[in-house]
């Protein structure tokens, strides 16, 4: 099936994508991937703090340069922090995501809400700390809601495990509408049993594909390069506010930038604190170093 053009198809796969009768692991074939019509990739980098993906690097190395990518980190209550966090950075290495981590939150391992909150919350801020940008949580209603504390999930981008494709979002018939968030950015809408897997460069029958909403996705890849222009994106997860230039009538603010808008730069001052930016609409922004 077709993939509604307000949308972007992402895949996300693992070890078992890439499995082999011998029992070794091949990487998954992007090139086959990126014309079934996946615009990125999400391949799993951990399970807790004692679990690295075998295939995580393998793919990792094999999709640069062919999708846009990221991994995520399956959360394992009554394991530490520090655990989960370590494990991802030695999986990683020097490799850097294209777009922000996604954590996926979906075990309990019958911890109290508040532990598993917890956990969750401390692993989220940590990330922050590392990537600079605010991670995906991946769930699912009717585990999230009675496994985790209400708090301010969301200010963190969702993506909403339902496996109906006949919808238009997690909740379009208005079932299993999130107590923590509004929107969503990603939607997991088939998984097990699909029998896509190989449409999309997979050794399994199967793969999870997720529709994305390209507002969550397009500002944090890199900006295209164009030989001698410079462009800069916002780096704070919480916005900039643009000003006027030094020395102009008013100081004032004249408009505001979120996280991960990008647009060129028409000049700087000597110390690079300050640019002057080439507006070409709303969506133009300023990066605050």
């Amino acid at each position: 099936m077709s993939e509604p053009l307000s949308t972007l198809l992402v895949v996300d796969g693992s070890r078992y994508q890439s499995y082999q009768p011998n029992g070794t692991y091949k990487p998954l074939d992007f090139q086959k991937m990126k014309q079934a019509g996946a615009f990125a990739y999400i391949g799993r980098i951990s399970y807790g703090g004692v679990y690295s993906d075998p295939a995580f690097r393998m793919n990792f190395d094999a999709c640069s340069g062919v999708l846009p990518q990221s991994g995520y980190m399956v959360v394992v209550p009554q394991q530490s922090v520090a655990s989960h966090i370590q494990r991802v950075l030695s999986t990683l290495e020097w490799r850097q995501p294209d777009f922000p981590f996604v954590v996926d939150s979906e075990l309990d391992k019958e911890q109290s809400p508040g532990s598993i909150s917890k956990l969750t919350g401390e692993i989220c801020n940590e990330i922050v700390k590392i990537d600079g940008r605010l991670p995906f949580i991946y769930t699912r209603q009717s585990w999230w809601d009675p496994h985790v504390s209400a708090g301010s999930w969301g200010k963190y981008p969702l993506i909403a495990a339902r496996y109906d494709a006949r919808l238009s979002g997690p909740w379009s018939d208005g079932r299993f509408k999130f107590r923590d968030w509004e929107t969503w950015a990603g939607w997991q809408f088939s998984a097990d049993g699909n029998m896509r897997g190989r449409d999309f460069g997979a050794y399994s029958n199967s793969i999870d594909l997720s529709r994305f909403k390209p507002e969550y996705l397009l500002p944090a890849l890199p900006p295209v390069v164009v030989p001698g222009v410079k462009m800069v994106r916002v780096s704070s997860p919480s916005g900039v506010y643009l000003r006027n230039p030094p020395g102009a009538v008013t100081n004032s603010e004249v408009g505001y930038a979120k996280f991960g808008d990008v647009f060129e730069v028409a000049g700087e001052d000597p110390t690079g604190q300050h640019y002057a930016l080439k507006v070409y609409g709303p969506k133009a922004s300023f990066e605050d170093d």
